[in-house]
């Protein structure tokens, strides 16, 4: 406990005390290089001031002179530091509400990092294509395909967005494997433990040639390479004893929100180890989570939050009932 609040005190001077001027000087000249530097700096401080030694194993298969997608698991908040002090020069796909942290938002912001508002399905679309253009202008990428920290150290099933980026960029995917996270910091954990995170880079594989459509095999060639630098006690679980131990940890059917959603028209579409997402033709996406909660948003980007099912049902007969409202009404 006092290895981690030492760590997080220091790392916050130094993004404080070095970033700030950085940041001042980036916006000014408009040259955002020697803030990237420092903060792979910070990284590299950050990562020893834990504790963490870092295994970098195949460093030398990251290919040269081109941009790639980077796809790597996610088992703690020790990834990202740890990744971005030993690759080279990456953008990275980052969920909106790390922008809000003060002076690190910003830096990362200008540093070419694009915010995904993973509750708004036409944002994180308009993010993909920000970053399509980004890779043919000959950027990198780093992105988790699994959308979220796993809670247990096994690798979580693959979502779809990172695989669209690469191939319709037609760019190369470099699947790396993270091993050892868990045990260094476990999701809804705050004590950071000393040890080993084995970073396993593994051969490019090649999207030129694969339509959009062809997704679910670059998943299995990227899938299969991950796995194969992951522990024994992070591989998947098996398909049945997932869906198994997914069903109350997703709450589906919770509280009867999963039949009130069904009943006014909303189909689930995704299922990741946060929520579950919902989503109707002209009433937006609704994201309800394991403790019971739920978070509706309008093809407006119009947010609306609430516990359980008789708020839920509330609010989903306010909306059918506003009258001229065509974006509101449940389609016949």
């Amino acid at each position: 406990m006092i290895r981690t609040a030492f760590a997080v005190t220091l790392t916050i001077a130094y993004i404080l005390l070095v970033g700030t001027p950085l940041l001042i000087y980036s916006l000014i000249s408009g040259d955002p290089r020697p803030l990237y530097r420092t903060g792979v700096r910070g990284c590299r401080f950050a990562v020893r001031l834990a504790g963490v030694r870092l295994e970098v194993i195949g460093r030398e298969k990251i290919p040269a002179g081109r941009a790639v997608v980077f796809m790597a698991n996610h088992q703690s908040m020790c990834d990202p530091p740890a990744l971005i002090s030993v690759l080279p020069r990456i953008r990275v796909l980052l969920k909106k509400e790390l922008f809000r942290i003060p002076i690190l938002g910003r830096g990362m912001k200008i540093s070419g990092f694009i915010a995904v508002d993973r509750a708004n399905r036409e944002r994180s679309m308009q993010a993909v294509d920000e970053a399509v253009a980004a890779l043919k202008a000959g950027d990198s990428f780093l992105v988790y395909p699994e959308g979220t920290r796993t809670p247990d150290g096994r690798l979580l099933p693959f979502k779809k967005g990172a695989f669209v980026l690469a191939i319709k960029a037609q760019a190369l995917i470099v699947p790396i494997s993270l091993s050892g996270g868990t045990r260094i910091l476990r999701k809804g954990q705050s004590t950071i433990r000393p040890g080993t995170l084995r970073i396993t880079i593994h051969d490019p594989i090649e999207t030129a040639g694969y339509a959009v459509e062809d997704r679910k095999e670059v998943i299995k060639l990227v899938r299969a390479a991950v796995i194969a630098g992951l522990a024994e006690e992070e591989l998947p679980l098996a398909p049945e004893k997932a869906a198994e131990e997914l069903r109350p940890l997703h709450g589906i059917a919770s509280g009867g929100q999963h039949e009130i959603l069904t009943l006014h028209g909303f189909t689930r579409s995704d299922v990741d180890g946060e929520f579950v997402l919902y989503e109707h033709p002209t009433q937006g996406t609704l994201h309800t989570f394991p403790d019971g909660s739920w978070k509706h948003v309008t093809r407006e980007g119009r947010e609306a939050s609430g516990t359980g099912a008789e708020q839920l049902e509330q609010r989903l007969a306010e909306m059918e009932s506003e009258e001229g409202s065509g974006e509101l009404r449940k389609p016949h």
